[in-house]
């Protein structure tokens, strides 16, 4: 129904005014006449009933005006006579309704909840009520659904009633529930400003929904309730609709001041808690020392072959120009094409030496694998693979063999998977670093001794301080440092997401 009429344009309370309280309660008007037809507004009294004669209301939709109502006798016969879609009288709710029936598309005429044509995808049955044609599908997908409901719980009751297998792995101390995560470093820096940026958001969220409701207790209390009443039939709804709207229309002058004065004092507060957590964030670096406070950032070093030995060069001619002892040099290898290959070997050899540095510990009493359906599916799917990587030429073919027939029945290595690190450095290039220091004023030291510069193989290179933990660097981007390379990227992006922005 469109909710003002050109016919009636009559507000529901002065602009001046408070929202009426008409729609709360009755307004005590004279009860309408049968046959009379009169379109409602937001001045109508939502809970005048029809006369004993004609006790229902039916609404006319044929004669291209919303929201016209009349008083009629409770007949099938009367009913249709104003509206052939609603031929249903309910004496109880007082008006002509469709039948109310799932998937109906033409109600009979007889005035009962039976259909006489049902929508696509249904079935007329025997009773004049409509059935899905698919719900066998939906019976098949609900059994599979329970099954795998099932399936989970039991995985999760065997993993409870399982028996304790690994003691020494679950030792440790764990943090108690009240731990206050905006101060106790549980996992981080990051971590702490994630909660205290949370912490923020939720106070914020907490005054702007206070400061609306002091705004509509002290401007008009309809701005709590515009939009969430509800109506019984569809004269209640013209008259609920024709109020709300008249009512936002008068109100709208709140809604905008309120959403700018939010808009710039969520703008200003945001400035302080950016601060607060730079400030935090610097604090919390004093306290503590970690890599990159040894660390020191090496830029503008020239393209090099990857066989030469660079780190040890750059190491000593860095001692050299520093005076500093250097730990040592990591550089940023342009290893994006053999990314995969290279990390699976650095993995498998971080893995043997983790297994000669922490041996596991020796068991007198042997503990029995579950042998449950759910551990035997656990140990054949989601354990980890167990094929080796090395590098070309560190084992000789017999002992490739022999670490095959070394796998047991629940491993399975198919061969050792040999890297070729030499001929993939050959085609390396070195456009950063990373240099470490033993302390941190010896790094500060550094980079102050540098600050002309050092040269190189025949370029400047330039020190600083390293701003960002050494081991989230992502290393195979370091060499998209050049601004051609950054501004194609860039373009690049902005078209893939108006395309999918466009696809959308």
């Amino acid at each position: 129904a469109r909710p003002f009429h050109r016919e009636h344009q009559s507000l529901a309370v002065d602009l001046v005014g408070r929202s009426p309280k008409a729609w709360l309660k009755s307004v005590g008007s004279p009860p309408p006449k049968c046959h009379d037809r009169k379109v409602v507004d937001s001045n109508s009294d939502k809970f005048l009933l029809c006369p004993k004669s004609c006790p229902i209301y039916a609404d006319d939709r044929a004669d291209g005006i919303d929201c016209n109502f009349e008083c009629v006798e409770a007949t099938p016969k009367s009913c249709i006579a104003v509206n052939p879609k609603e031929p249903v009288p309910d004496v109880e709710r007082g008006i002509c309704r469709a039948c109310i029936i799932y998937g109906c598309k033409t109600c009979t005429t007889e005035g009962q909840d039976t259909c006489a044509v049902c929508s696509s995808g249904y079935k007329l049955t025997a009773d004049g009520k409509c059935e899905n044609d698919h719900m066998l599908y939906w019976y098949a997908l609900f059994a599979v659904l329970g099954l795998v409901t099932v399936f989970i719980v039991a995985w999760v009751v065997d993993l409870a009633v399982r028996p304790m297998v690994n003691a020494d792995g679950l030792k440790g101390e764990l943090y108690p529930l009240d731990t206050n995560l905006l101060k106790t470093p549980v996992a981080g820096i990051g971590v702490q400003l994630h909660f205290n940026f949370q912490f923020f958001l939720i106070v914020w969220a907490l005054a702007i929904g206070l400061a609306w409701l002091l705004l509509s207790l002290s401007v008009d209390d309809a701005l709590l309730i515009l939009g969430t009443r509800r109506a019984k039939t569809a004269r209640q709804n013209c008259i609920l609709v024709a109020w709300g709207f008249e009512t936002q229309q008068r109100l709208m002058w709140t809604k905008i001041d309120f959403v700018v004065a939010a808009y710039l004092l969520t703008f200003l507060a945001a400035l302080p808690s950016a601060s607060g957590s730079c400030v935090f964030s610097k604090k919390v670096d004093m306290q503590n020392s970690t890599h990159k406070d040894y660390a020191a950032r090496i830029r503008n070093l020239p393209k090099m072959d990857g066989t030469e030995p660079v780190e040890e060069q750059l190491k000593q001619r860095l001692e050299e120009a520093t005076g500093q002892k250097v730990v040592g040099v990591s550089v940023c290898w342009d290893f994006q094409e053999y990314e995969d290959e290279l990390l699976e070997l650095i993995e498998s050899k971080l893995v043997e030496k983790e297994e000669k540095l922490h041996p596991m510990p020796v068991s007198t009493e042997d503990q029995p694998e579950p042998e449950s359906i759910f551990a035997r599916m656990e140990r054949s799917l989601l354990a980890a693979d167990a094929e080796r990587v090395v590098a070309k030429g560190e084992m000789t073919q017999e002992e490739i063999q022999a670490a095959a027939a070394q796998a047991n029945d629940e491993e399975h290595v198919e061969e050792c998977k040999e890297v070729d690190v030499v001929g993939i450095l050959k085609s390396l290039t070195c456009p950063d670093a990373y240099a470490i220091f033993a302390t941190e004023a010896a790094r500060d030291a550094a980079v102050e001794a540098t600050a002309g510069g050092v040269e190189f193989n025949g370029n400047t290179l330039k020190l600083n301080a390293s701003r960002v933990e050494p081991q989230t660097v992502n290393w195979k981007n370091r060499t998209n440092t050049d601004i051609s390379v950054k501004a194609k990227r860039v373009v690049m992006g902005f078209f893939i997401m108006l395309a999918g922005l466009a696809l959308w």
